[in-house]
C-alpha cells in the first residue's frame, strides 16, 4: 500500500508540469513501475493509460486555450482594425492575462503575423516533442496528433482553417 501511495503521489506531482519537464520525469517513474513485482500487474498496466491521459489532457487544454486566444485576437482585430503584433497586445484590454500553453516550458503559445496564412497569423503549440518546428503540421493536418509521444518535427497549429466534414444524414431521432 505504501508503494502504491508513492507511485500515486509521483503521478500527482507531475500532472501540472509542462510536458517538456514531465517528459524528463516520466521514464524514471515508468521504469520504477515496470520493475515492481508481478503482484502489482494492475498498476503496471495502468502506466500507458496514465501517460495517454496526460497527453490527451495536454491536447484538450491547448485546444481550449488556443480557441480563447483566437477569439481574443478576433476581438482585437474588430476593435482596432488590425491584428495584434504580439499576444501581449491583448492584455489588459481584451484579456486580463494570456492563457498558459500546457506544453512549453515558458507556458507561451507561438504567434506571429503571416500574410500567407488564411487568418493572417499563425498560432500554435510546440507539441509533444517540446521543440518549435516553425508551425509544421502532422501529415494528416490534425493538430491533436502533434501531442503524441512520438510526434517529432511537428507542432499543433490551431489557426489553420480546416473544412467541416460532410454529414451523411441529418441529426435527429429515428422514429421507428
Amino acid at each position: 500500500e505504501r508503494m502504491l501511495d508513492q507511485i500515486y503521489d509521483a503521478w500527482i506531482e507531475i500532472v501540472d508540469l509542462p510536458l517538456v519537464e514531465r517528459a524528463a520525469i516520466e521514464p524514471e517513474l515508468e521504469t520504477r513501475i515496470e520493475n515492481m513485482s508481478s503482484r502489482f500487474s494492475v498498476v503496471q498496466m495502468s502506466v500507458p493509460a496514465m501517460s495517454g491521459w496526460l497527453r490527451a489532457q495536454d491536447s484538450i487544454d491547448a485546444s481550449l486555450r488556443a480557441t480563447l486566444l483566437m477569439l481574443a485576437i478576433e476581438v482585437y482585430r474588430a476593435e482596432h482594425g488590425v491584428l495584434p503584433a504580439a499576444l501581449d497586445d491583448l492584455k489588459p484590454t481584451v484579456l486580463d492575462d494570456l492563457p498558459r500553453e500546457p506544453v512549453a516550458a515558458d507556458g507561451r503559445f507561438i504567434y506571429r503575423l503571416e500574410n500567407s496564412e488564411p487568418l493572417g497569423y499563425i498560432l500554435y503549440s510546440i507539441g509533444g516533442d517540446g521543440l518549435d518546428d516553425g508551425g509544421t503540421t502532422p501529415a494528416d493536418g490534425e493538430w491533436h496528433d502533434a501531442f503524441d509521444r512520438d510526434a517529432a518535427g511537428v507542432d499543433a497549429v490551431f489557426s489553420r482553417l480546416r473544412p467541416i466534414p460532410e454529414v451523411d444524414a441529418e441529426p435527429g431521432f429515428d422514429d421507428e
